[in-house]
């Protein structure tokens, strides 16, 4: 029983004995056999682990896409500080794994990085996540961006935004109680949803139509950009139009 999953397996591995300057040390091998994840099956775990007096530190390990490296503390409450990347898991299943929606109408890929740190009674999560072409029950999208942080099981959306296959954007913001899975769905609908504005000191932009279909991808918005007035300041000064802009960017 862990914090964000119930996790069921056989762990099996080799440890040898190495000295340095610190003292004795152990290194060696972990491997995990029939493993269940929320009661399903999922990719088996290879670790290259380091053992020492302060800790044990995961030199590298892998759970099916999901790699990582990172430590743990032998201290009461253990401490971890581990660095995950995943790269194009199921979005059904990262649905499932954080809502518990085994039966969720999911279809696409995530990647994307989390850190988790702090003791076991008081994570700090943080990550982006990103997925591309893809669908949620109703939702068609072109891409999902999430960008969360937080203290275990509540986490804050920022810089987070949405573009559906119609090439309509927006952001999304607000907090999710990752413990209340039974309420999760509701908790989405309640994020805050606005047309994603940036602005500047010449500009305001309102990207109201994006179209990209890979992460590595160019992407084509289409803006509505409106420069800053100071006719107040230099009323010499002809006041600047509103402006209507297709933008194209292509990533190198």
């Amino acid at each position: 029983d862990a914090p964000f999953f119930d996790i069921s397996t056989i762990l099996e591995g080799s440890l040898t004995v190495q000295e340095d300057e610190g003292g004795k040390f152990f290194i060696g091998r972990m491997r995990s056999r029939y493993t269940l994840l929320n009661y399903k099956p999922v990719g088996e775990m290879i670790a290259e682990i380091d053992i020492r007096k302060e800790g044990m530190r995961f030199v590298s390990f892998s759970v099916g896409n999901i790699t990582g490296s990172g430590t743990v503390t032998l201290r009461q409450p253990p401490e971890l500080d581990i660095d995950l990347k995943i790269k194009e898991v199921s979005l059904a299943d990262f649905i499932n794994f954080w809502a518990g929606r085994p039966d969720v109408a999911a279809e696409g890929l995530v990647s994307g990085e989390m850190k988790i740190g702090g003791d076991v009674t008081n994570l700090r999560l943080g990550g982006e996540f990103a997925s591309y072409g893809g669908y949620v029950d109703e939702l068609n999208f072109d891409n999902i961006v999430i960008f969360a942080e937080g203290i275990y099981p509540v986490v804050h959306l920022f810089n987070s935004s949405v573009s559906t296959t119609e090439g309509l954007t927006f952001s999304v913001d607000g907090s999710l109680n990752l413990a209340q899975r039974d309420t999760l769905d509701k908790q989405i609908l309640a994020l805050s949803q606005a047309p994603l504005v940036t602005s500047d000191n010449t500009k305001l932009e309102w990207t109201f139509k994006r179209i990209q279909k890979e992460k590595d991808a160019g992407k084509t918005e289409l803006k509505y950009l409106r420069k800053k007035n100071d006719a107040l300041d230099r009323p010499d000064r002809e006041q600047s139009g509103d402006m209507l802009g297709i933008e194209r960017s292509v990533k190198f």
